[in-house]
């Protein structure tokens, strides 16, 4: 009996990782069916550090880009370790990889990279802010992209970008509407494929069946691109799953406050 058993035990285990995979396929191309969808949509991505784009946003970059135009706003240099010049470069060829209109980089003394270093609301929001007045002769931003407010990695700076978008979407000024990538849990963070298995209709999704573009642009963060940022890049559920919370903006506000 316990033989049995065991024989059936394994048998479950190996045959598991295929079913999910192809539960996650099916996701991938019956989800989108039941949200929503966006064209000629201008896109921004405001991110905190060169390579936050890579490691965390490439499903949703892949997905928007064919429809939509994309541009992208780094509110560092990255400089941590003394490497912001080339991490400016690599993020100007990873964006050009992702196919960004534009890639904009944020050089603030106030803003600086590093983990004990606290960014203000006050000035994420300025340089946010700033950004849209000087797009707005070009085009108007419909779209912000960033972090939630955990920050994905509990990152102070990347919890700080979402506190400046956020104030800055709360005054109302600007008709744009904000995805909040969601922070997964340690375990369904390194579910790889797994977490497109878990998406359901809460959220608005967007998914990759394999790893390849987040790798990809990882690869050209050359200076990051360590043995446990390979192995984040091919594990992480980011990788292949961007599950966004969406807040859109009061449309009869934004007209009461331009007029």
């Amino acid at each position: 009996m316990w033989q049995t058993f065991l024989e059936i035990l394994k048998i479950a285990i190996l045959i598991a990782p295929f079913v999910s995979y192809i539960k996650a396929i099916w996701n991938k191309y019956t989800l989108h069916l039941f949200q929503r969808t966006f064209q000629k949509h201008n896109i921004l991505y405001v991110i905190a550090h060169p390579d936050d784009e890579a490691m965390f946003f490439a499903p949703s970059i892949v997905e928007l880009r064919k429809s939509n135009n994309l541009y992208l706003l780094c509110l560092s240099t990255g400089n941590a370790d003394g490497l912001g010049k080339i991490r400016e470069k690599e993020l100007q060829a990873s964006a050009a990889y992702f196919g960004f209109m534009a890639c904009y980089i944020v050089d603030d003394s106030q803003l600086q990279d590093g983990k004990e270093r606290e960014w203000s609301v006050e000035a994420v929001a300025r340089q946010v802010e700033e950004h849209l007045v000087r797009l707005q002769g070009e085009m108007e931003i419909n779209i912000i992209v960033t972090f939630d407010p955990k920050g994905i990695s509990g990152h102070p700076n990347h919890i700080a970008v979402h506190q400046g978008v956020a104030a800055v979407f709360n005054e109302e000024k600007y008709p744009f509407d904000v995805f909040c990538l969601t922070t997964l849990s340690i375990f369904r963070k390194y579910s790889a494929w797994g977490e497109i298995y878990n998406c359901g209709y809460e959220h608005q999704h967007y998914l990759a069946l394999t790893p390849y573009h987040s790798y990809r642009a990882m690869m050209i963060h050359h200076s990051q691109f360590v043995w446990y940022r390979k192995l984040f890049s091919i594990f992480s559920s980011y990788a292949y799953c961007n599950s966004f919370d969406l807040y859109t903006h009061n449309a009869e506000k934004y007209k009461q406050k331009a007029k």
